[in-house]
């Protein structure tokens, strides 16, 4: 017999800490940031991979807040 599944994936017990610091930080509705390229770009080439992004998420949004390799994407 399976297991019930839960329709909705329960959040970790520190989710509203996260939340709360992710608020404090007041970037989620902000312009691009020349800091967020840097460390996209930098995930790339530590990674060795040609796609990079940084993308915040709060309780019902995510911003994608830099990406790398993706010309011409408008996320």
């Amino acid at each position: 017999m399976m297991p019930d599944i839960p329709s909705r994936p329960q959040a970790p017990p520190s989710e509203e800490q996260r939340l709360q610091a992710l608020n404090d930080l007041w970037v989620l509705d902000s312009e691009a940031a020349p800091l967020f390229d840097e460390l996209a770009q930098a995930a790339s080439l530590v990674c060795g991979m040609p796609v990079a992004l940084i993308s915040l998420l709060d309780d019902r949004r995510e911003w994608i807040k830099a990406k790398v390799g993706l010309d011409g994407v408008d996320l």
